[in-house]
């Protein structure tokens, strides 16, 4: 590409542009601050992983659970309270 073709290309780039440029260079930021832009990055190129990781964001089951979502989320709320896990860890001991 020839540099006036790139200048005018730059020309083109609009406030908007450059504002969503600078978060996502914030958000890379602070990936690599936490190390985690490498296992993204890695993440991204594995095709296996990236096939799997399609195949359950458009499975059934990830279908029922956006479905259900705010049963989970309650159902979580319960069983984090301390008292549930007390009680369910003494009926589960008993069982056993």
């Amino acid at each position: 590409m020839s540099l006036l073709s790139q200048l005018d290309n730059l020309s083109k780039i609009t406030p908007e542009d450059i504002e969503i440029m600078q978060k996502l260079s914030r958000i890379a930021q602070k990936l690599q601050k936490l190390g985690l832009l490498d296992v993204v990055e890695g993440v991204l190129d594995d095709d296996r992983t990236i096939g799997a990781i399609a195949s359950f964001l458009t499975s059934d089951t990830m279908l029922e659970i956006l479905v259900n979502r705010d049963n989970l989320i309650k159902l979580i709320a319960l069983l984090s309270k301390n008292e549930t896990y007390a009680n369910l860890s003494a009926i589960l001991e008993k069982l056993s």
